[in-house]
Parts: C-alpha cells; sequence; structure tokens
C-alpha cells in the first residue's frame, strides 16, 4: 500500500520506506533466531573489519535509513519492522 500512496503522491527523489525501529545486522539476526523459536544468545556480534571476506564495497558505520520524507508528506509510520518479521519467518517454517 505504501507504494501506491507514494505513486499518487507523486514524490519525487529519494523516499526511503521502512518499518519502524532502526537495529543492527546483529540485532535483526537475533530477532531472526527469537522468531524461529530459539535462543537469540546463539547469534554473536562481529565487528565489519573482522568479517573474511571483506564486503566487496565499503559501508557506513551507521546506514539506518530514516522516512522523513514519508513523515512530511503526512503518511503514517510503518509498523515495527519485527511484526513483518515473525509473520514471514512463522510463514516459512510453515512451508
Amino acid at each position: 500500500p505504501v507504494l501506491r500512496r507514494l505513486a499518487l503522491d507523486r514524490l519525487s527523489g529519494v523516499v526511503h520506506a521502512t518499518n519502524q525501529r532502526a537495529c543492527s545486522w546483529y540485532q535483526f539476526a537475533g530477532e531472526v533466531v527469537a522468531a524461529m523459536g530459539k535462543d537469540p544468545s546463539m547469534v554473536q556480534p562481529i565487528a565489519t573489519a573482522d568479517l573474511h571476506p571483506p564486503r566487496p564495497a565499503p559501508r557506513p558505520a551507521n546506514s539506518v535509513l530514516d522516512n522523513a520524507v514519508l513523515r512530511a508528506a503526512g503518511h503514517s509510520p510503518l509498523r515495527d519492522f519485527g511484526e513483518p518479521l515473525r509473520e514471514t519467518v512463522a510463514a516459512l517454517l510453515a512451508e
């Protein structure tokens, strides 16, 4: 629905439409594991500098997307990312 609303608004430029709540990749992995019904402590953090092989392109330390344009256009915030994450994991586990 958000893409349809954005198309109807005819906003130009870069518009980020992301779910609420920022997290690191480590936190995201923990949420996935928890949604699978497993202990999230099995996920251990690692520094980007310690990845082998290293990432193919440099990445910023913090690349959280900002929904400022979406908010300024009067759109309601999307729900917390954990909700659709849990729904998706449940659907995948049910397959």
